[in-house]
């Protein structure tokens, strides 16, 4: 299905045991797009993460939470104001053009009437030790990192652009310890894959409107990802360089030869 589970968020107020409490930092862990009901601390078998569930072994594990909105930003905004959507007027994720017209995030450029925008960013492949990393100038979708042609989408066919696959990132990488950063060094928004990337139509009120999504009907929301992407060629361009830096060459495939 088309992301749009709520972002799970931890608070960790870090103060003394006993006695007077001591001011300490707080820290803020949100992962966006993560449904609780997937987790193993929830009670979910198929996948393994060791390391939140020694942290919510060692804490408070809240087993109801409520989002006051069903989007990235206008959720986001809410937690880090205490105030509701009415309140700070934020009810999408067009809200990102909004920080970029203002500097917040002025990495994505405003297109004007009739002018095609160009990016510039850099791919970074590092290796310490056992440890590798590759960095995306964006919010990477998994399925980009770990092989579109083997998780890409499967619930509605008639979603599929036909773009050919990006290749895998991930298999690509030989040391024991692999990572992808996010928002590094760039935030264009989402890299989201060619075969799954229908594209917005403008809105003169509100910038760009999300795309319906064919199979809406069996209850799969709009696509909103792109709303919130630089282009529609951020996935192949990220996969082809990536996968150029890990191998020592471009991978001789359609999608890396455009």
């Amino acid at each position: 299905m088309k992301r749009s589970a709520p972002v799970l968020a931890v608070l960790a107020v870090l103060s003394a045991c006993g006695g007077k409490a001591e001011k300490g930092p707080i820290l803020l862990i949100s992962i966006d797009t993560l449904r609780s009901d997937h987790l193993p601390a929830y009670g979910y078998g198929k996948v393994e993460t060791p390391a939140i569930d020694a942290f919510a072994n060692d804490a408070i594990l809240f087993e109801r939470a409520y989002s006051h909105y069903p989007l990235t930003l206008p959720s986001h905004v809410s937690i880090l104001t205490g105030e509701l959507p009415p309140v700070h007027k934020i009810r999408d994720n067009v809200g990102y053009l909004f920080l970029a017209s203002k500097g917040v995030l002025d990495t994505i450029p405003i297109p004007r009437a009739g002018e095609r925008p160009e990016l510039e960013t850099t791919v970074y492949a590092i290796t310490i030790g056992d440890a590798q990393i590759i960095t995306t100038p964006g919010e990477l979708f998994p399925e980009v990192l770990y092989g579109v042609e083997k998780f890409r989408r499967r619930d509605c066919n008639e979603a599929d652009t036909k773009r050919p696959a990006e290749p895998g990132v991930r298999d690509l990488m030989t040391r024991k310890y692999k990572f992808a950063f996010g928002l590094c060094p760039d935030e264009f928004g989402y890299i989201v894959p060619g075969y799954d990337f229908l594209a917005p139509s403008p809105d003169p009120a509100r910038g760009l409107r999300q795309a319906p999504d064919p199979c809406k009907g069996a209850g799969i929301p709009d696509h909103y990802h792109e709303t919130n992407s630089a282009s529609s060629q951020l996935a192949p361009i990220w996969a082809c360089v990536a996968a150029g830096l890990l191998e020592g060459k471009p991978p001789n495939l359609a999608v890396c030869k455009k």
